[in-house]
């Protein structure tokens, strides 16, 4: 008696036979390996909601293309689990199709890592071309993107698109970032950090120049008023800004310039006082002072005698002979048109300020 041949069943027999007319005719073992995974999908109204390979009713659906004749299939995750197993038992040379709990896995893992509430907001009111707005709907409704490719191209045109303003972008904790919102904090009507740039701009921009720069130096006056002095002719703070190397340069050229605006301060600041003294000569001595004895407290002070009255110095005011004259203010009468108590001036920079200016010491 004949051994009755097992009958396969349909679906592998229609499988088969439409996998391999799909692939020209050529036999399973050589049409399986030419066909590689394109994308996920969603059944959509019309075509496309049955799969080609078993006829089986889809509610996802995989695409699948063929390397050899450019054939796309629309299969349900069965048959594309059918025809990876297929060739993993037949031992082909490589499993191209991969597994796809592998894709599904890098879509859902970059679309986490790139694809926020704030990223879908944003599109929401965006004119997207066509194939975003697909990608888009296939997120919104079972959360991750039908390939990387169109993950990858939502991420693209977001970067490219969508624009910030810099210092929204910046890690305010950061040193850089507390650098150069210090560097450029007057620059009132051409701050760079105001402008807006995409992301991709944002990641191509060079902050290195920050990194040399201390508190110290950038809240410092003189730096402030030599770097806004050197500014390249031509030039704004925000094209200078988005170019690294000339920002490098404009600090080295305000650092350079430092010793000439110290001196212009000074010289400024002795016009200043000389001004004053011409407008208020009752207010301002050149004294030189000596050690005397306060009559009342009996403790040590410097005086000194001048067209008939007496000058003491401030208490908080310091004072050495090898100074010899030196400015003085008066600030208030101790015996009337007799005893005067005056304050030592000295020339020291201001913090406020890129100027000297004349403080009591």
């Amino acid at each position: 008696m004949e051994k009755k041949e097992k009958k396969r069943h349909y679906k592998n027999v229609d499988f088969e036979a439409n996998l391999t007319t799909a692939s020209g005719g050529l036999p399973l073992t050589e049409a399986a390996p030419l066909w590689r995974f394109s994308h996920f999908g969603v059944e959509m109204d019309g075509d496309f909601k049955h799969c080609h390979l078993c006829h089986s009713r889809m509610k996802l659906w995989i695409a699948i293309w063929n390397t050899a004749n450019g054939v796309v299939l629309f299969i349900g995750h069965d048959c594309y689990d059918k025809l990876v197993s297929f060739l993993a038992t037949k031992k082909l040379e490589s499993l191209s199709l991969g597994s796809r709990k592998e894709y599904v896995s890098a879509i859902k893992k970059y679309c986490k890592q790139n694809i926020t509430e704030s990223f879908l907001a944003w599109f929401g009111e965006q004119e997207a071309p066509a194939e975003l707005k697909a990608t888009l709907a296939f997120i919104e409704k079972f959360g991750y993107a039908p390939t990387l490719e169109a993950a990858e191209a939502l991420v693209a045109y977001y970067k490219t698109t969508r624009r910030f303003k810099l210092d929204e972008l910046l890690d305010y904790t950061s040193h850089r970032a507390r650098m150069l919102s210090m560097l450029f904090r007057d620059f009132l009507a051409d701050n760079p950090l105001w402008q807006e740039v995409s992301l991709a701009e944002y990641e191509a921009l060079d902050f290195s120049f920050a990194d040399g720069l201390s508190g110290e130096e950038v809240g410092e006056g003189f730096f402030k008023e030599a770097f806004r002095k050197v500014l390249p002719a031509g030039t704004s703070a925000t094209s200078c800004f988005l170019n690294g190397e000339a920002m490098k340069s404009w600090i080295e050229n305000a650092r350079n310039v430092k010793s000439a605006v110290i001196e212009e301060a000074w010289k400024r600041a002795v016009v200043d006082l000389q001004q004053r003294i011409a407008s208020q000569q009752e207010s301002y001595r050149l004294l030189s002072f000596w050690r005397g004895r306060n009559p009342k407290h009996q403790t040590d002070q410097w005086e000194c005698r001048d067209g008939g009255r007496k000058y003491v110095l401030d208490s908080a005011c310091h004072y050495n002979p090898s100074e010899g004259p030196v400015f003085c203010r008066v600030t208030r009468e101790l015996v009337p048109d007799r005893v005067l108590l005056v304050s030592k001036l000295v020339l020291a920079p201001s913090m406020e300020s890129p100027r000297y200016m004349w403080v009591t010491r």
